[in-house]
C-alpha cells in the first residue's frame, strides 16, 4: 500500500476517517503491514501483503496476520476487527474468483486481447484519449489480478485504485509493486471503502453481474464518482439465436459446477476446459465471427473457470442499465452496442455516463 491511498479510504461501515498505524514498510515507503483504525465506530482493518483488507466482516485469512502481530494489536484495545462472516453467496464468489485469478500467469493475453489491444479497448469504452487521463483518479471496480489497472495507469499520468473481492489483488500488488501510480484494495463493492465523490472515472468491466444484486452493487459504487466524472460498466447482455442456446447450455452446467466442493470442482473444470476451449474457439470463429487471440492451456483454463464457476452470472439489457445510471444521477448515459463500434464484436451491455454537476 502506498501512503497516498489513505487520502481516499474510508471505513466501509460508517464512512469514518481512518488512521494509519504502520507495522512494516519497505525503504521505498510501500507499506507491507499495518492497521487502519476508524475512530468513529472503533473498527480496525488489517494491511498485509501490501494490501488493505477492507471488509465489513471478518475473514478467516486475518488469523495469520493477528497471530503474527498480537502485541501490536493489543495496544489498540479500544478497537476490534469487524465481526461476523461474509454472506454465503459472497464467500462463494470470493473463492471462485480467487482460484481463477491466482492461476493466471500474466502471459500478455487477457479476455481475447493482447495487452496493447486491451488498453485500446479501455480508451474506447470510456470514450477518452490517453492524454485525457493525466492527473485523473480512476477506480477499477473489480480489478481481478490488476492487469487492466496497470494498463490504465501505464504512461497516462493517471492514478488507479483497483479493488477486488478476491485474493487476486495480492498477486497484483506483488506483480505491479514498481508502478507508483497504482494501489490495490481487497473489499466488497456492496460496501466500498472510499469517501464519496472521490473518483474522476469509475470503470467496471464484466464484474457487477457476478455479485448477488447487479443494480444494488452499481448504486453502491455510483456515489464514489465526482460531479462531472465518468462511470462505465459492461455487463452480460441478453442472448439471441445460437448464442442463446450456447448460453443456456453453459449456464446450466455453471449452476451445478459453481456449487461443488473444490476437490470435485477442480477435475471437472479441467475436463470442461478441454471441451469448452475447442467449442469456444470454433464458436467465435465460425458462428459469431468475432476475432480474438488464440489461448494457450492456462488461458483456456482461466476462461473456463470464469464461465463455469461463478455463483452469479446475471444478464441485463441496455434499457434497464440506462435507467440505473439516471437513477444514480448520471446525465445522458450512452449505450454502445458493439466494441469499437464494429458489428462483429457482439454481446454485452456497455454504458457510460457523466455524473451531473448539480447532483
Amino acid at each position: 500500500m502506498k501512503l497516498d491511498l489513505l487520502e481516499v479510504l474510508a471505513c466501509p461501515e460508517c464512512q469514518g476517517h481512518l488512521q494509519l498505524e504502520i507495522i512494516e514498510k519497505e525503504s521505498s515507503g510501500n507499506i507491507l503491514a499495518g492497521l487502519l483504525l476508524c475512530s468513529s465506530c472503533k473498527l480496525m482493518y488489517p494491511i498485509y501483503d501490501s494490501v488493505p483488507r477492507m471488509f465489513p466482516y471478518f475473514l478467516e485469512d486475518y488469523k495469520r496476520f493477528i497471530n503474527k502481530n498480537k502485541e501490536k494489536i493489543k495496544s489498540f484495545s479500544d478497537f476490534s476487527f469487524p465481526s461476523g462472516y461474509a454472506p454465503k453467496g459472497e464467500e462463494f464468489v470470493r473463492h471462485s474468483f480467487s482460484k481463477e485469478w491466482l492461476e493466471y500467469d500474466y502471459s500478455g493475453v487477457i479476455w481475447n486481447y493482447t495487452y496493447e489491444q486491451r488498453k485500446k479497448l479501455f480508451l474506447w469504452e470510456i470514450n477518452m484519449k490517453d492524454s485525457d487521463l493525466k492527473d485523473k483518479l480512476i477506480f477499477d471496480a473489480g480489478c481481478g489480478n490488476g492487469v487492466i489497472s496497470n494498463l490504465i495507469s501505464k504512461d497516462t499520468g493517471a492514478e488507479v485504485i483497483g479493488m477486488d473481492l478476491s485474493f487476486g489483488v495480492v498477486a497484483a500488488a506483488k506483480e505491479f509493486v514498481s508502478n507508483k501510480y497504482l494501489n490495490f484494495v481487497q473489499g466488497t463493492l456492496l460496501k466500498p471503502p472510499f469517501k464519496p465523490e472521490t473518483f474522476d472515472i469509475i470503470y467496471s468491466h464484466g464484474v457487477l453481474h457476478h455479485t448477488s444484486n447487479t443494480k444494488k452493487t452499481f448504486l453502491s459504487i455510483a456515489p464514489l464518482c465526482k460531479p462531472g466524472g465518468r462511470c462505465y460498466v459492461w455487463l452480460y447482455g441478453e442472448y439471441r439465436g445460437f448464442s442463446l442456446l450456447f448460453n443456456i447450455l453453459t449456464n446450466t452446467i455453471r449452476t451445478v459446477v459453481s456449487r461443488l466442493p473444490t476437490t470435485i470442482q477442480n477435475p471437472i473444470v479441467i475436463a470442461l476446459a478441454k471441451i469448452y476451449g475447442f467449442a469456444r474457439h470454433n464458436f467465435r470463429r465460425y458462428v459469431i465471427k468475432s476475432p480474438g487471440v488464440n489461448y494457450n492451456w492456462k488461458q483456456t483454463l482461466h476462461t473456463t473457470r470464469d464461465r463455469f464457476t461463478p455463483l452469479y452470472a446475471y444478464t441485463h439489457n441496455a434499457k434497464e442499465v440506462i435507467e440505473w445510471f439516471k437513477e444514480a444521477g448520471f446525465s445522458n448515459p450512452v449505450f454502445r452496442p458493439n466494441f469499437f463500434d464494429n458489428p462483429i464484436y457482439t454481446g454485452g451491455v456497455a454504458v457510460y455516463g457523466d455524473m451531473s454537476k448539480d447532483s
